[in-house]
């Protein structure tokens, strides 16, 4: 039903509901695939978001306890997140700070596929974080998708919802910080972190239209180069090191 778009009969949105709520998190992912398509269809409308705190509760406290990992679970979080956006932020990242934080470590975790956040609508995303916007900008901004390559041999582009982020964040330089922190890929060919750092780089010039930021900006492009140039130095280091012992 979630592929053909035609409504379910509620004794199936039932029985997926009631087949949700009994899982038992493990160290097996077999069926998750299946559970994303079964959160989608049953969990959307009315009673869905207490199916989906429950679900995300429960997987929460199952990670803590050290009984499964995110990683396990991706296929259903994601189903979740699309029925039940709101109920499962909330489930999983709401409450005080430290509550925030683990949540959002499983959302991280879980994104090594896909990143599980750009599943639910921009304005949501925004609505959630404009009812504690002091904690929660800052707090989602290395989570979600603030930027977008459209090729090789195209400069990446900020997202719509990285721009707002910046415009409506109480502390749009933090907010700033945590995007320039994720340009970076960490790994890689030879040669492949310094090329991704200098494309990225050019994000930093297509903010003008963010004048109460200009002091912000100049500060990571400093801080931006001197990071190129030393990733540069360490990989003409590593390649010279490798052609010495093959001479």
């Amino acid at each position: 039903y979630a592929r053909e778009k035609s409504a379910p009969p509620q004794e199936l949105i039932s029985a997926g509901r009631m087949l949700l709520q009994r899982i038992s998190f493990a160290h097996n992912n077999r069926q998750d695939n299946r559970l994303e398509d079964i959160a989608k269809t049953c969990l959307a409308g009315n009673g869905g978001d207490s199916v989906a705190t429950g679900v995300c509760v429960s997987l929460k406290a199952a990670i803590a306890a050290h009984k499964t990992s995110a990683l396990y679970h991706d296929d259903l979080l994601a189903g979740v997140l699309v029925a039940q956006p709101v109920a499962a932020l909330e489930a999983l990242c709401g409450g005080p700070p430290k509550e925030c934080d683990r949540g959002l470590r499983i959302l991280e975790f879980a994104s090594t596929r896909r990143p599980l956040l750009a599943v639910i609508p921009d304005q949501i995303i925004i609505s959630w974080c404009r009812q504690d916007p002091l904690r929660r900008y800052q707090a989602l901004a290395k989570h979600i998708v603030a930027s977008r390559s459209t090729g090789e041999q195209t400069p990446p582009q900020w997202t719509p919802l990285g721009l707002q982020f910046l415009a409506e964040a109480p502390e749009p330089a933090a907010v700033l910080h945590q995007f320039v922190a994720a340009f970076d890929p960490r790994g890689g060919f030879a040669g492949e972190q310094t090329r991704v750092l200098e494309q990225h780089s050019a994000l930093l010039d297509q903010l003008d239209h963010l004048p109460g930021l200009a002091a912000a900006i100049a500060s990571e492009k400093v801080a931006l180069r001197a990071q190129i140039e030393e990733v540069r130095r360490v990989e003409g280091l590593v390649e010279r090191q490798f052609n010495e012992r093959f001479e």
